[in-house]
């Protein structure tokens, strides 16, 4: 499992995007959480927390022309020795996180380690 966190427009819902595009992240999206507790919207947009098959590609998502911005992507197997950083967390995300808070991610899924 992957765990991506985009960021989309604020207002956006899924059923807004093309069929092709719905049919994408159907395919890859297990669990989601729009927006991501412990964050705020910025400019116009706001996080998603997802957790996502094996097959999220990141060279083959933005070829679908989603509104969406990775921010920072994880793998996990489960063990807690093994969780891979395919993509750093992007400091932008800060501008998420309410003032004064601490850079961290505020959400977990059950049993994910810290990212």
């Amino acid at each position: 499992m992957k765990r991506a966190i985009l960021k989309i427009p604020e207002g956006l819902e899924l059923s807004q995007l093309t069929k092709e595009q719905q049919a994408a992240i159907a395919s890859v999206f297990a669990e989601f959480v729009m927006p991501m507790p412990g964050t705020i919207p910025f400019d116009g947009h706001i996080v998603i927390d997802a957790i996502t098959g094996d097959n999220y590609d990141t060279e083959t998502m933005p070829g679908l022309n989603l509104p969406f911005e990775l921010l920072g992507l994880w793998q996990w197997d489960w063990t807690r020795e093994n969780l891979i950083e395919w993509v750093p967390l992007n400091l932008e995300f800060s501008n998420f996180l309410p003032e004064g808070a601490e850079l961290a991610i505020p959400h977990g899924f059950a049993g994910w380690p810290s990212c």
